[in-house]
């Protein structure tokens, strides 16, 4: 199997997949620490710590910057004062740690023939979050996958990626796809034929289709005079396939390995874009 190239087209790099970091559902433990902080303070600090930790809150009443006056707080009122300040410091706090941990995601969507290939690919990119492989591109909703292999619905097998642009940029995801893809195919990919195999790249924003519109002249101008067929097409609605598709080769990987070997991917891609350097 080919590992993902994650720099130049042509050089491949053995890569690994990374998940998603776990996310902070902040609103519910903000509500818990206020509560906690207002079980303290009524209680005088019998469990867990002394309301003169925060006594300058209830001291500033007393203070004359001449433009403000402060009347009495009840200590009603006070206890409630300082377990709002308490919420709102324990909201703050979680929120930085969740703006921290929770990574910018961007999403991309490629063809590249079969789509268990094409999420093998992508699952060994590092700043890959996750991949979904459905069908787009096509007219009939909610697509099957008996519907779209029997080329009436328009749809091409494809992935959706999620990926963290931090670790790794759309260029980058873009040379991962041409080298494991065969860009000379028209309504095909290696040994699977069809419109519901054709190759193409759809774009989601105009950064996006600037960039694949660049690197195909490159492409274009390495197998010139050949013509190369892989689309630019804006991204439509896209249709998860059926569960047993997602993560085949990790579910099935003697059949998914022999499907691979016997349909020629590698060796096609190896014609194509020569043998992988695995010194990178």
């Amino acid at each position: 199997m080919q590992d993902a190239n994650v720099s130049t087209m042509g050089i491949e790099h053995s890569t690994f997949r990374t998940e998603a970091p776990p996310r902070i559902e902040w609103f519910p433990l903000a509500g818990i620490a206020g509560a906690v902080m207002l079980l303290h303070l009524c209680t005088n600090g019998r469990y867990g710590f002394h309301r003169d930790e925060l006594q300058f809150l209830s001291d500033a009443r007393h203070l004359d910057w001449g433009f403000v006056s402060y009347p009495p707080l009840t200590p009603f009122i006070e206890h409630v004062s300082l377990a709002l300040f308490g919420l709102s410091m324990a909201g703050l706090r979680l929120f930085s740690v969740f703006a921290q941990t929770a990574p910018k995601t961007e999403t991309a969507t490629f063809a590249g023939g079969c789509f268990w290939c094409t999420e093998a690919d992508f699952d060994k990119v590092p700043g890959v979050i996750s991949t979904t492989s459905g069908y787009t591109g096509g007219k009939t909703p909610n697509p099957t996958y008996q519907q779209v292999g029997s080329g009436s619905t328009g749809h091409t097998e494809a992935v959706e990626i999620v990926f963290d642009p931090s670790k790794v940029t759309y260029q980058q995801l873009l040379d991962v796809f041409w080298r494991n893809h065969d860009p000379l195919a028209k309504d095909r990919q290696f040994c699977d034929s069809g419109s519901q195999y054709r190759a193409a790249i759809f774009y989601h924003n105009d950064e996006q289709r600037r960039l694949a519109e660049e690197s195909k002249k490159v492409v274009q101008a390495k197998f010139a005079p050949r013509v190369v067929h892989t689309e630019i097409v804006k991204a439509g609605q896209f249709y998860a396939a059926e569960d047993y598709h997602q993560d085949y080769y990790e579910k099935n990987p003697l059949r998914y390995k022999f499907y691979r070997l016997n349909c020629g991917r590698d060796q096609r891609l190896e014609e194509l874009w020569g043998k992988p350097d695995k010194s990178s």
